[in-house]
């Protein structure tokens, strides 16, 4: 009676222990939530920062001045000095009977000249082929690309982040059914001792109780180390301290409305790796524009308005010179031959459309192909969880039968050990079957585009 009593007690305090990791009132760590996680994994997880680094790059190249849409202004200023030598012949006169000029050499030592000058610039190309508006777009094209890639890598990331927080929730609760599965051999060791006082079991019984319970002890080590691993792995997803120690939730909530019609809709609408092959075509069918305005005459204007003042010296005629005005003008060229560059850039275009079209249906028809695969997992795995939840419960009737029947000495050690490794592995299958389908939940949520929070 007394042995059955801390029996009791003992199974008592792993329920309470199980209640505690699975969230109870008892917890003595704080509790990450998996919207928190995420909402940590999006400001602090690296590549996701390198990630959005890049997007901002090629948001900010996007402009209209870096495809020529924009005058260029320049303001321009020059200063010079100089001190030489210098030897002149200057002209005096003519000579009235050869009619020759009379020349008159002039030498002098430290002969200072100077100039200076400024001038205001601007610079448009009003037409080439429509090159520059199709450049703009290009621009545009290849920042929407670096968008959807990266809201792949967020994406990616995120999924990342959830299965490694549904693996620390599924080696959470793996740990406290091993804790559990210790504390019914526990409670095995102590009835066989109190047993073999009374000369109601043998010491080959004790030892068989007390070997049990060692294994069970080494598999809840090892519990432990797969359980603290698995937050190490998620600390480094989320950015954190690597040793940084709290709890998660474990009850899951399936969400049992992914059909299949309704996913592959989302995929061809809203998958980040499929909207930017999608981008990469668009852009490649504008740089072929970009090519083909090689074939169009070129116009472009600038105007300037400059100072420009010159000190001469002694010896020129014009021994200081002032200007200030403006002056404008056009050009307009038209490339007839250069090695048919122009010939050959358009050819490449084409090949590289012809590319990105294949790409894109390329990536389609992968996306669909993991869709199928994920989806027929899913459903496999809900199959399984169904099979699992009635083993658990064959599991835990045979277990209470053969434990009273242990109890009153009607099966033996081996019998109920059978039994206990029984229910275990049924808890165990159970908890990986939940957790598997709240993996595939998370693949098919990631294929579909719907993995983001809103506003994200």
């Amino acid at each position: 009676m007394i042995f059955s009593t801390i029996k009791s007690l003992i199974i008592a305090a792993s329920v309470l222990l199980l209640f505690s990791l699975l969230g109870g009132p008892l917890r003595a760590q704080e509790v990450l939530t998996l919207d928190a996680a995420v909402a940590q994994a999006l400001n602090a997880n690296y590549g996701i920062q390198v990630a959005r680094n890049n997007a901002r790059i090629a948001e900010n190249s996007a402009h209209p001045g870096a495809a020529g849409l924009l005058p260029a202004v320049t303001l321009s200023g020059n200063a010079n000095y100089n001190n030489n030598n210098a030897t002149a012949e200057l002209i005096t006169g003519t000579d009235p009977n050869t009619g020759a000029p009379i020349l008159v050499e002039n030498s002098i030592n430290g002969l200072q000249t100077s100039s200076a000058g400024g001038s205001l610039g601007v610079a448009y190309t009003v037409f080439d082929g429509l090159g520059n508006v199709y450049r703009y777009r290009v621009l545009k094209s290849q920042a929407a690309l670096t968008q959807e890639q990266t809201r792949a890598v967020i994406e990616a990331t995120l999924a990342q982040v959830m299965l490694g927080y549904y693996q620390l929730g599924r080696q959470t609760l793996a740990y406290a059914l091993q804790e559990q599965s210790l504390a019914r051999s526990q409670a095995r060791l102590a009835q066989v001792r109190n047993q073999a006082q009374f000369g109601s079991a043998t010491g080959l019984a004790v030892l068989n109780a007390r070997v049990d319970l060692q294994a069970d002890s080494i598999a809840l080590a090892q519990a432990a180390l797969l359980r603290d691993n698995a937050r190490r792995d998620l600390n480094a997803l989320l950015g954190q301290d690597i040793e940084a120690r709290y709890e998660v939730e474990t009850l899951l909530q399936l969400r049992g409305d992914l059909d299949w019609e309704v996913l592959a809709q989302y995929v061809r609408e809203n998958n980040a790796e499929l909207l930017a092959a999608q981008e990469a075509r668009q852009a490649a069918e504008l740089n072929l524009r970009v090519a083909q305005s090689g074939r169009y005459p070129r116009l472009s204007l600038n105007a300037s308005y400059g100072y420009n003042y010159a000190n001469n010296g002694p010896i020129s005629f014009a021994r200081t010179i002032e200007s200030v005005g403006l002056a404008a003008g056009a050009t307009l060229s038209f490339n007839i031959f250069n090695g048919n560059q122009v010939s050959r850039n358009i050819q490449n275009a084409e090949v590289s459309l012809a590319n990105s079209r294949l790409q894109y249906r390329e990536t389609e028809q992968n996306l669909i192909r993991d869709l199928r695969k994920a989806h027929a997992t899913y459903r496999h795995n809900l199959k399984v969880l169904d099979l699992s939840q009635a083993r658990l419960e064959a599991a835990r009737l045979n277990f209470a039968r053969t434990r009273d029947a242990y109890d009153l000495g009607q099966a033996t050690g081996l019998a109920f050990r059978e039994a206990q490794l029984n229910l275990f592995n049924a808890e165990i299958q159970l908890n990986n079957a939940r957790f598997d389908v709240k993996v595939n939940e998370v693949e098919l949520m990631r294929l579909s585009g719907l993995l983001l929070p809103e506003g994200e």
